[in-house]
């Protein structure tokens, strides 16, 4: 038996803006300036009738049409809260016409979907909840505007390619586990410091491992 797709690649993506969203308006994506983007290329192999990691590697591109064109060629794309920001970051500069938009999986909003809570986490608790690893200290994307203008850049690429890594390995974890653990963001009054288990069924974004008979 051979297996007819044999590789399976997704990318885990992020985007950083050296404009300060809150002085030009968060829906303003076309006066946002596109600093970087960051993507952390996991490459999937069937074998023995299931997906299994073979290589992993992070990029970062400067370049917004090349960053584009590199989530095109994935074959699935991962981000948090992408739909609402970083893939209109991305269209307001390289164009609407990318291939990635109809291959792509929110994790933010898959979990407002199956919690029905609004604002329910954000990544950097998601992460300390899940697998106990956070995004970088001591940034924030509130702080990567000024950071970008001041010259740091190296550290706000970091601080992109470590957002994407954390993806990764939530995404590894709930792909293993079936579940990801998160104490509600702001919905204190309701759940106090409550950690809740999610179930999820993330594995779903790899395509069946179709066999075709031998002649």
């Amino acid at each position: 038996m051979d297996l007819v797709k044999k590789t399976f690649i997704i990318g885990f993506y992020d985007t950083e803006t050296s404009t300060d969203p809150k002085v030009v308006g968060w829906n303003n994506h076309k006066n946002m300036r596109f600093a970087c983007g960051c993507v952390h290329v996991a490459v999937y192999s069937a074998e023995e009738g299931e997906w299994r990691l073979t290589t992993e590697v992070s990029h970062a591109y400067l370049d917004v049409d090349q960053f584009a064109q590199k989530l095109n060629s994935c074959d699935l794309v991962v981000g948090f809260n992408n739909i609402a920001f970083d893939d209109k970051l991305i269209t307001a500069h390289a164009g609407k016409d990318q291939d990635f938009l109809i291959k792509r999986f929110d994790m933010y909003d898959d979990l407002v979907a199956r919690t029905g809570i609004k604002f329910v986490t954000g990544l950097d608790e998601l992460a300390k909840t899940t697998i106990g690893e956070g995004k970088t200290a001591g940034i924030s994307g509130e702080l990567v505007p000024k950071m970008w203008q001041e010259g740091k850049r190296d550290e706000v690429v970091a601080y992109c390619k470590q957002d994407c890594k954390v993806l990764f390995n939530i995404f590894e974890f709930a792909k293993k586990y079936n579940y990801v653990l998160l104490q509600p963001n702001k919905n204190q009054d309701l759940f106090g410091n409550m950690v809740l288990k999610i179930p999820v069924d993330w594995a779903r974004v790899f395509p069946e491992i179709l066999e075709e008979s031998m002649v």
